[in-house]
């Protein structure tokens, strides 16, 4: 749950609200503050992409009134939402939360502005993994540092993740998002979009919501079959007797190699591949480790020409044994991490749960990760937060009623 300051805390909650709408940003040293008067209206949502470590994503879509303030919003411009309160005749805010314009088109014979924006964290979707140094039992911990202060200079981190000691090989891809997402998923992590990495687990609760507090409705599905009940994630690391050699590529790299291609290596069985065995010499450039195929790129910065041969291994999937629930009441998640390296594989009880949707008057503290108290009954872990401002504000909560 967001931090701020007592007021805001209990003028939000109350049964009679008002409320304010701002945001702020800047173009050169002129900032410009939008309020309710140019703000008609505005939809914030905030979800994780999976239920079991995640990446956070948000979405600011509205419309604006067109003026010479409006005028300045252009595709790129970093915006700050704030949601004030008057309480006790004085006014106070939540905090700044910022966003990035994607885009912006003027309504034709309406007056208005619409534009799209975006959380900080979700431009480096599609981009390049920044270059991390590859090494064979480097902990993830480490690892997951090193990748944040690449990705930005404010980061934070956690030490109560699942496994945080976990040893890393090699990720699969140079995919920032895919890589992101797979290593949030195994230390069942949530990665929020101001780049604070924390356990993705219910915990204590932070609010309770009551009708008294602006619950309004609320839904349990309790016919859902999506129910969580444990994870099962399979850590590989082979021993001599164990592994196996998938296949190899030949490659003769001029002097002064940069992104050359070692071509492409297929598998006669599906595999989990998770080593590479090269030069050490070689730097690698770009990679996809499939469990069919896998490509790479390398390069060097020697002055001479090196004949490299790269080897393969990891383990066949029909090899590996696999939990399926046999209850049609619970799901049974199985994860096989294609990446780490542990001398065991575990299993952990994460939480079982009923989906429930709740709608009621709209508190932009609440966030994704966050266990909250319902109706003074149920507990809930929420995966899904949504805000709609038009004149007043309203929200609806998704998540899982959890069962300890």
């Amino acid at each position: 749950m967001k931090q701020t300051n007592l007021q805001f805390k209990l003028g939000i909650q109350k049964s009679v609200r008002i409320l304010d709408t701002r945001f702020v940003f800047y173009n050169g040293q002129d900032k410009y503050v939008l309020t309710s008067e140019d703000i008609q209206s505005f939809t914030y949502n905030s979800a994780c992409e999976k239920h079991l470590g995640a990446i956070e994503k948000k979405i600011l879509i509205g419309k604006l009134l067109k003026n010479n303030k409006t005028k300045n919003i252009q595709e790129g411009t970093m915006l700050y939402k704030e949601i004030w309160v008057k309480y006790e005749n004085n006014w106070y805010s939540d905090f700044q939360e910022p966003f990035i314009v994607t885009e912006k088109k003027e309504l034709q014979e309406s007056g208005l502005y619409s534009f799209e924006a975006v959380d900080t964290l979700t431009p480096i979707r599609e981009s390049a993994m920044p270059f991390v140094s590859h090494f064979k039992n480097v902990p993830l911990n480490s690892y997951y540092k090193e990748v944040l202060s690449k990705l930005s200079p404010i980061y934070s981190y956690s030490d109560r993740l699942l496994n945080p000691n976990l040893k890393f090989a090699f990720l699969k891809s140079t995919d920032t998002h895919e890589c992101l997402l797979e290593l949030c998923i195994a230390s069942q992590a949530l990665l929020k979009s101001d780049f604070n990495l924390v356990p993705f687990v219910f915990g204590p609760i932070c609010d309770r919501l009551t009708y008294e507090t602006g619950l309004t409705s609320y839904t349990i599905d309790t016919g859902s079959t999506e129910i969580y009940q444990k994870v099962y994630t399979s850590l590989f690391s082979p021993t001599e007797s164990d592994i196996q050699n998938l296949g190899h590529v030949q490659k003769t790299l001029p002097a002064y190699a940069s992104q050359v291609s070692l071509g492409e290596v297929s598998f006669q069985d599906a595999s989990i591949v998770q080593l590479i065995k090269f030069d050490n010499r070689v730097t690698i450039a770009d990679y996809t480790l499939g469990s069919d195929k896998c490509i790479v790129k390398v390069g060097h910065n020697e002055s001479d020409i090196l004949n490299l041969k790269t080897t393969f291994n990891g383990v066949k999937l029909n090899a590996l044994q696999t939990v399926d629930s046999e209850e049609e009441t619970k799901k049974t998640l199985t994860i096989s991490n294609i990446y780490m390296q542990s001398p065991i594989a575990y299993n952990k009880s994460i939480f079982k749960g009923i989906p429930i949707s709740i709608k009621y008057t709209g508190n932009s503290l609440y966030e994704v990760g966050d266990t909250i108290e319902v109706d003074g009954k149920y507990k809930v872990l929420l995966l899904e937060s949504e805000l709609n401002f038009e004149g007043s504000l309203r929200g609806t909560l998704k998540g899982v009623v959890l069962n300890d």
